[in-house]
């Protein structure tokens, strides 16, 4: 109980050492109420400790607060079914030899650039001797191609289909997560620098020919080599326009189902006589709030 003073006596150390006595903080009364001095150090000594923790915890936070720190948080999941991409081929020459052969204005068109390749080689030959009997015009090999492919886009669909590389030839072996596969898995367009394109699951339901096939998204369970798309393709080499075509091989693109395929600009190129593995991850970013 609190004994009444006159207002004279109330000094302030008297004051504050009446506010402690009587606080409701825990331990600080007891520095003051302890009959011993030696329980009064223990009280002072606990009690400072206690203020110097709290300090210490006020500073660390706002030394955290202006650290402006950030946390990522990473969750690798395991999904039991994995949509799986489209894949398109196409073979890096455009035209087979054998049908450009039969096309009467095709075939004079191919001779005239294989002229043109002639003069360019012996000309790239003399680059340091005086060749008068060299073409003067250096762009006539360019304009040969341009021609020739100027005289090819005029065919109409069909006639470039014919004369393209066919699936049924170049598709030897076929196998999608363990399950063999043929030429209805695909489904093909044609492009202007590649000819014939074939795009395994497309989810289209006709082929390049406007032939009805199976349209169904395809999906992988599990991650590997042995659960992917195997193919061994024959390239038909021997049909190569070799005045047209400089490089032999297969170029393959990987895409999304509802992303339009451009070959010419993407993809990778995979020669022939070799075995090539691609190996995906699909990365999926979600925002958190």
């Amino acid at each position: 109980m609190l004994l009444k003073r006159s207002p004279a006596e109330w000094t302030l150390p008297r004051l504050c050492g009446e506010l402690l006595k009587h606080t409701s903080a825990h331990g600080i009364p007891n520095v003051f109420r302890a009959a011993h001095w030696c329980r009064r150090l223990l009280w002072a000594v606990f009690v400072g400790f206690a203020l110097c923790c709290a300090l210490w915890q006020c500073t660390e936070m706002v030394l955290n607060y202006y650290r402006y720190p950030s946390h990522e948080k990473i969750t690798l999941v395991s999904n039991t079914m994995l949509a799986f991409p489209a894949v398109t081929i196409c073979n890096l020459n455009s035209v087979r030899y054998s049908s450009v052969r039969k096309s009467v204005t095709m075939t004079k068109s191919l001779q005239d650039l294989g002229l043109k390749q002639s003069h360019r080689r012996n000309k790239s030959s003399c680059w340091n001797t005086t060749c008068p009997d060299a073409p003067a015009e250096s762009d006539s090999y360019p304009r040969a191609l341009r021609k020739f492919a100027s005289q090819f886009n005029q065919l109409s669909d069909e006639e470039k289909i014919a004369m393209g590389h066919q699936l049924e030839d170049m598709l030897i072996f076929c196998n999608f997560h363990g399950q063999m596969c043929d030429t209805s898995f695909f489904s093909g367009f044609v492009n202007y620098k590649f000819g014939n394109c074939y795009t395994f699951n497309s989810q289209k339901t006709t082929d390049i020919r406007g032939a009805p096939i199976s349209g169904a998204a395809l999906n992988t369970t599990r991650a590997g080599f042995v659960y992917g798309l195997h193919l061994e393709l024959f390239i038909q080499q021997i049909e190569y326009v070799k005045d047209v075509t400089h490089s032999a091989g297969i170029r393959l693109l990987v895409h999304d189902h509802a992303a339009t395929p451009f070959p010419e600009d993407e993809g990778v190129n995979i020669p022939p006589g070799t075995e090539t593995d691609i190996g995906m991850m699909k990365v999926s970013a979600e925002a958190h709030r």
